[in-house]
């Protein structure tokens, strides 16, 4: 499977704006090339030596293997920002997604910003047996590393061919005389080359990573077109309901709006509310809307939940389990994290206007009668 983030892509992102200087966006193949000892520079290095290679050594891959992952165990628990999608992230699932990537799984892709990689620092070093050297080599490479953006195909089951956004860290104190990237370069970078990849689905998925108490990143992401869309916590998608999921089509995204992101130009949220949310000054304000609008959310899924529930009952043969697009949410969990009871679902919300619903993805008309049209009404089937 073709790679999305091609060499040619990010060097034509690169050229459009003011990256940091010594800051090199590399592709997953370019940083694994650069990332292996000199010893395993003649084979193709992103698969390994082979058995016949003059200098295999299953130590020495091993080795390879453990510096891999103690950089993601580094980035869990010590750099990730707060535009970190997953959110309480463990370094276990970090370096469980590196070796995925690490392994060539063609479900993912990734992306890594390094200071200065074209460095001789190898040349420094003084006469080192070769397991000396390849230590020396790989502690200084860790240091250079930045940041890394990783995608993933499929992991939303209703389109294997949907790249959802897997992780994005930066490094908040590189060990270096070097400020640190901000996200948005990393993020900018991808979402230029989903757009202007001919091969690509112009549709991506991401969880924000708690929810609306992460004001940054919900900025980031809206900043880039993205919308919250509740359909996605059903179909085998996303079922952390302490996260919110959000997606956008880059069709309606503008090559000139990802670069202007990257470059500090500031865009507002399509959706009202979010607008009306992030424009809040007072943080203890904005931090008790943020537990209202989460609210809000989970008793729009609640209730469709029931309803979905309700109808199925009513209908011969509607027992196939699999054929529940909400078999993944427990709605008493539901309730329990959000305080959330039985007459709250029952009640009808009166939240938001049409124009919030209707962005949200199809929810429940706000109405008076509370009366749903024929288009939402299918999109329930």
């Amino acid at each position: 499977m073709s790679q999305v983030f091609t060499p040619e892509l990010v060097s034509e992102f690169v050229s459009k704006l003011a990256a940091p200087p010594d800051v090199k966006i590399m592709t997953r193949d370019q940083f694994f090339t650069w990332w292996m000892p000199s010893e395993w520079k003649p084979v193709h290095a992103t698969r390994g030596v082979t058995e016949g290679s003059k200098f295999f050594n299953a130590t020495y891959k091993q080795q390879i293997l453990n510096h891999l992952q103690e950089l993601a165990i580094d980035f869990g628990t010590n750099h990730i920002s707060d535009v970190c999608v997953s959110g309480s992230i463990e370094s276990d699932y970090i370096a469980t997604t590196f070796g995925d990537i690490l392994m060539e799984d063609p479900a993912y892709d990734a992306m890594f910003a390094v200071h200065n990689p074209e460095d001789d620092f190898e040349s420094t070093l003084g006469p080192l047996s070769i397991e000396e050297k390849q230590n020396r080599v790989l502690e200084h490479k860790m240091k250079k590393i930045l940041g890394f953006f990783f995608s993933q195909k499929g992991e939303c089951h209703d389109d294997s061919d949907i790249i959802c956004v897997n992780l994005i860290c930066v490094k908040k104190d590189p060990e270096l005389p070097i400020q640190p990237i901000k996200g948005s370069l990393l993020f900018g970078a991808a979402m230029y080359c989903i757009k202007n990849n001919h091969n690509s689905k112009k549709t991506v998925y991401l969880e924000l990573a708690n929810s609306y108490t992460n004001p940054a990143g919900l900025n980031l992401y809206s900043s880039f077109g993205f919308v919250p869309n509740l359909n996605l916590y059903a179909g085998d998608c996303f079922s952390n309901l302490k996260h919110l999921p959000m997606s956008v089509n880059l069709k309606g995204v503008k090559n000139d709006q990802i670069i202007g992101v990257v470059n500090g130009v500031k865009y507002a949220s399509k959706t009202k509310y979010v607008r009306d949310f992030l424009a809040m000054t007072n943080k203890d304000e904005q931090k008790s809307e943020a537990i209202n609008l989460k609210k809000e959310d989970m008793l729009i899924l609640g209730k469709r939940v029931l309803n979905f529930n309700a109808r199925r009952t009513r209908r011969k043969g509607s027992s196939n389990e699999s054929k529940n697009p909400y078999r993944q949410i427990d709605i008493e969990e539901l309730k329990t994290l959000f305080q959330i009871n039985d007459r709250d679902l029952r009640e009808r919300s009166s939240g938001r206007s049409s124009e919030q619903s209707s962005v949200r993805g199809r929810e429940r008309s706000r109405s008076k009668g509370g009366k749903r049209n024929k288009t939402q009404r299918r999109s329930h089937k």
